[in-house]
């Protein structure tokens, strides 16, 4: 049965943990805090080229809302989603929302939760959203709950969400119970309320009763993915992650899902949280930027975070993406090359940046692991949060449509960010 064991926690906080025992990969062991893979472009192939060894330090994230569609074909091969994208070797997870796509309030059903699908809208049911668990037989998944919330969000709605959570908690607990394929699998609790700390003590003290029917937590509800998360304020945040995670029993997997700017992530990771995913990675691509943020502490340059490739100022620029980058990207093709790519729009330009800004984001969170086992998780904190902190008010993460920078808008889905 797969195990979280906390190895270390440094003295600025922060924590190195193990993940082992997972039942498919039972020789294999990975380390937190770790990076959940979640891109459109999903592929063996573009792993590889990123450079992420397969096997090693991180985890392939599957929203459901991304991958309900292949329930029936998996269903009848009985394989789990790990063989069904030949990437038997790497962690699976599955949560309900692709935290880097934009999710518009919504009428809400007091028995499921919508997801949307090209033009589709789908209520999800705790029992529909466990079937799909045993068929996509991921390592470790998060329970259905009502994440609807934000920081100006209604009191009304967020209690009315933190109930329907708190019900599909139980609801979850249950079917896994009773579910010869999970019983054993490894579920994590999923904690909702927005900023309301009232709110979240009830599902955590929901959650406490009976500590071993979870077996990590997912601090979720405090903004609608996609854009929020990066405009998230800090402030808020980290009084209500803190508050949240006091009452949480230590030892246990803690996860955060969103588009959190690195120097934020590094305040998260202070506090005790263990898995982010790549949502940050999908926006900056989006907005054809480069990520050039400097984490070597042994080198401390203040570098501007990011690079808009998409600027005719590079289009006569032949240096790589970022001097002494080792990925594919920045070893074999130029800023000038990128940006011809992008102004014609060909295919190649956005893989290429997805190629980079994946292994910038994979080396980030090596160094933070690295960090921390040498109690220096502060200054690369310090160094990362200077960076940011100068680029304030410059970075923004708008979804492109037409090629014209458009707002988002509430009344827009799914398909128009994918």
């Amino acid at each position: 049965m797969t195990k979280f064991v906390v190895e270390s926690v440094s003295k600025y906080g922060g924590r190195i943990g193990l993940i082992k025992n997972v039942e498919r990969l039972p020789d294999k062991t990975f380390k937190t805090p770790m990076l959940l893979y979640l891109h459109p472009q999903l592929s063996r192939e573009v792993l590889e080229l990123s450079g992420f060894e397969l096997s090693k330090d991180f985890a392939i994230s599957l929203p459901v809302s991304n991958v309900e569609q292949m329930e029936k074909p998996l269903e009848i091969s009985g394989k789990g989603i790990s063989d069904f994208w030949a990437l038997k070797e790497s962690l699976t997870f599955c949560s309900l929302k692709n935290g880097s796509i934009f999710s518009p309030s919504a009428s809400q059903d007091k028995d499921s939760v919508p997801i949307y699908r090209k033009s589709e809208r789908l209520n999800i049911t705790p029992q529909r959203y466990m079937k799909m668990m045993e068929v996509f037989k991921p390592d470790f998944y998060t329970t259905l709950a009502d994440g609807d919330s934000f920081k100006d969000c209604p009191k009304r709605r967020v209690a009315k969400a933190s109930e329907k959570s708190r019900r599909f908690y139980e609801e979850s607990v249950q079917l896994k119970k009773s579910s010869a394929v999970l019983k054993n699998s490894f579920m994590i609790g999923t904690i909702v309320g927005g900023f309301n700390e009232f709110e979240r003590r009830k599902i955590v003290e929901e959650m406490n009763k009976k500590s071993e029917d979870v077996d990590g937590y997912f601090i979720d509800g405090l903004h609608r993915n996609g854009h929020e998360a990066a405009e998230i304020d800090v402030t808020s945040l980290k009084e209500i992650v803190s508050s949240t995670i006091a009452q949480l029993p230590q030892e246990k997997l803690k996860v955060m899902s969103g588009a959190y700017l690195p120097n934020v992530t590094l305040e998260l990771i202070a506090q005790g949280i263990d898995l982010f995913d790549s949502s940050l990675v999908n926006l900056v691509t989006n907005a054809n930027r480069a990520m050039v943020f400097n984490f070597n502490i042994n080198k401390p340059a203040k570098l501007f975070p990011e690079i808009d490739l998409l600027d005719s100022k590079y289009k006569d620029d032949f240096k790589p993406f970022l001097e002494g980058c080792s990925c594919l990207a920045c070893r074999k093709h130029t800023r000038a090359y990128t940006n011809h790519l992008l102004t014609t729009h060909e295919l190649l330009g956005p893989m290429l940046l997805t190629i980079h800004n994946l292994h910038h984001y994979r080396e980030f969170f090596a160094t933070i692991r690295n960090a921390i086992a040498s109690d220096k998780l502060k200054e690369l904190t310090e160094l990362i949060s200077e960076q940011y902190q100068e680029a304030e008010g410059k970075l923004y993460y708008e979804r492109k449509i037409d090629n014209k920078p458009g707002k988002y808008k509430e009344n827009l889905i799914a398909k128009d960010f994918i």
